[in-house]
């Protein structure tokens, strides 16, 4: 119900339909998400009671996102959650042209468009329902540090041998 309503987000604990809410990440290794940033709490019980002693917070590390790291992460909930993405919504609250902004990506898109897992027309982007089994092989496309970091090749999952 909440995908087809568009009201389903994803933050990094998983899906909900509590939109833009704060998580503040308690205990070691806890994660938090706060507005623009992530914070990180120490993975180890020694160095966290330490931080925790010291400071009064545990946080070993943090990262405020980028204007595009934030436009991506909306490029990416919106497949991963809803299914379906409206690139005019997307030119409208981040002031850019989508296909100029994504063309590597759309590019790269095509094996999964040619294997029935995505469709692209009229400024739509929309998984089949085979597709959205695979998200996890789609979404990437669409976030720099994982097509950068890990050089994900445009072969079709369906074509590798098993």
């Amino acid at each position: 119900m909440a995908q087809r309503n568009r009201t389903l987000h994803r933050n990094f604990q998983g899906y909900t339909t509590k939109a833009g809410a704060d998580l503040y990440g308690m205990g070691v290794s806890a994660i938090s998400g706060i507005g623009a940033c992530y914070a990180q709490n120490d993975r180890d019980v020694a160095p966290y009671r330490d931080r925790i002693d010291r400071r009064g917070i545990a946080t070993m590390r943090g990262y405020r996102l980028t204007g595009d790291d934030l436009l991506r992460r909306t490029v990416i909930s919106r497949i991963l959650c809803h299914g379906v993405l409206y690139m005019p919504e997307i030119e409208r609250e981040f002031g850019i042209d989508f296909g100029k902004t994504f063309a590597p990506e759309i590019a790269r898109l095509a094996p999964f468009v040619s294997d029935g897992l995505v469709e692209i027309e009229s400024g739509v982007i929309r998984t089949s329902l085979l597709g959205r089994i695979f998200y996890s092989k789609t979404s990437p496309w669409f976030s720099i540090r994982i097509s950068r970091s890990r050089n994900l090749k445009a072969a079709s999952f369906f074509r590798k041998p098993l």
